[in-house]
Order: structure tokens, then sequence, then C-alpha cells
């Protein structure tokens, strides 16, 4: 029997320091390419994928103005006829006038103008009309002289001579020569008076 009385070995009381520690650090360096074993198209997808472009607004200066606007077309009750009366006269020639003004890509050439005219015209004045036409006037060739000879023959003769009556006797007064002018131009159109005679009156009258 053995008696050997056997000393135990001492137990440390920290664990050993030189034993591997399991590394807990967070690593911030982010590699794609770390994950492309387990998904190959991963790496690529990340480095061709575009990236968002900043939200612009529409240049509309560089869209057509006529797609700003939208299309209209404009559409003008038609014109009434014309008789001959010297009564209706001014009114007629007021609302061929509104249509040439509307439509100047039709009305631009003088003879658009004669034959709409013309076209509007029934009772006495057709004949009249009718008369240029197979004689072959000149005043069928130029609206000048087509509305001159169209106001001599069917105008009211007591407006030009009520106009220039009252042209002889307007004076500026106190008032602006603005608004002189305004009263004389608005007489001037039916007195009949040439340019020549007109700047003499108006001349007059301040």
């Amino acid at each position: 029997m053995d008696n050997t009385i056997r000393t135990p070995n001492p137990r440390p009381f920290f664990p050993e320091t030189n034993q591997e520690q399991p590394d807990n650090t967070m690593n911030l360096n982010f590699e794609p390419e770390a994950n492309t074993e387990a998904n190959p198209n991963l790496g690529q997808t990340m480095n061709t994928a575009p990236l968002p472009e900043p939200f612009a607004f529409p240049d509309i200066t560089a869209v057509p103005a006529t797609k700003l606007i939208p299309e209209t077309t404009l559409k003008l009750p038609d014109a009434v006829r014309f008789d001959g009366s010297s009564s209706s006269y001014k009114a007629f020639i007021s609302s061929m006038s509104l249509y040439f003004w509307a439509r100047p890509e039709i009305f631009n050439e003088d003879r658009n103008r004669i034959v709409y005219i013309g076209a509007h015209l029934s009772g006495s004045a057709t004949v009249w009309f009718g008369n240029l036409i197979t004689d072959n006037s000149p005043t069928i060739h130029s609206f000048s002289l087509f509305i001159q000879e169209f106001s001599r023959n069917f105008s009211d003769p007591s407006e030009g001579i009520r106009a220039r009556g009252q042209i002889r006797k307007l004076r500026q007064g106190a008032r602006s020569v603005a608004a002189y002018a305004s009263e004389f131009k608005t007489l001037a159109r039916d007195s009949g008076y040439d340019q020549l005679a007109l700047v003499d009156q108006f001349l007059r009258g301040l």
C-alpha cells in the first residue's frame, strides 16, 4: 500500500490569456466582392446599376408655342347681304372690315376681298357688281378703286355733307390735341376730303 501523499496541481484562478478569443469586432469596410460567391451577379449588378438622376422640371421653352396653347379655329357668323340701301351701307362696310381683319391669311389679296363683298350683295348692288365683271372694269382689280366706286354708288350722300360741315366747325378749344385729333379722325372718314384738304381743316381747328 502506497502511503505517499500527492499534492494536487494548483488550478489558475483566471483563465489563460493566450487562448484565442472569438473576434467580435464589427467590420465597417463593406466589400461587395465578399458575397460574390453566394451571388456571382451581385457585384456586377451593383457596379452597373445607374444612379437615380435628380428631379428636374420640364423645359417648356423647348416646346413649340402651338403646343402650349390649344389650337382653336375662329368661326364668325356669315355676314349679312347688302341690297344697295344707303341706310345700311356703313353697317355692311363695318362687317366686311371685321372679316378682313380677323382672317388676314385669306383677305390680304385684293381679289379675295372684292370677291367676298360681291358674294354678299343682293338686289341693285348685285346688278352693279355684275356689270363690273362683264365690262372687266379696272375697279375689280384694285380694292382701293373698288371701295371708292362702291362708296360713290351706295353710301349716303348726306353723311359726307354732314361730316364736312362738322369738320369746318370743329375746334380744339381747351382740350388736348389728342382729344381733338380723335374726334377729327372720326369725322374725316365720312367727309370725302382728300389728304391735303384734311390737313388744311385740321390746322384751322387748332
